[in-house]
């Protein structure tokens, strides 16, 4: 069974950047997102690297990152981000310094009744 629920206790509103680049550190986006005060709290941002790949139409796609970011005590502000982004497919774009990010509402739920596959190995007869 998975143990740990990666969205922080009191959370209020998830959300995630889908492309982030390489260079917009963690305390650049903890700071730009402090400035738009949507809530009381930013409880975590985390940061998942996402290595340089290619499309199958051959469209190469550089290294980046997806960012997850949780907020407590949403204000009115907040509120409202939360209500466009809990609309199916809906984002906000928010300008920043170094260019855009277009943010979603994360639809991600922790299951913890979960169970992972076990790893003994599996022997097959032919």
């Amino acid at each position: 069974m998975a143990s740990t629920n990666p969205i922080p206790a009191g959370t209020d509103l998830s959300i995630v950047i889908p492309w982030s680049h390489i260079k917009n550190t963690k305390n650049y986006i903890i700071d730009v997102f402090k400035s738009l005060e949507w809530a009381s709290e930013i409880l975590e941002v985390k940061l998942v690297y996402r290595a340089r790949s290619t499309t199958h139409s051959g469209k190469t796609n550089p290294e980046h990152n997806k960012v997850f970011i949780h907020f407590k005590g949403l204000n009115d502000q907040g509120q409202l981000v939360k209500q466009h982004l809990s609309n199916d497919g809906k984002e906000i774009k928010i300008d920043h310094k170094f260019g855009f990010w277009k943010i979603r509402g994360s639809t991600w739920k922790f299951d913890d009744k979960f169970n992972k596959a076990p790893l003994k190995p599996r022997v097959e007869f032919l």
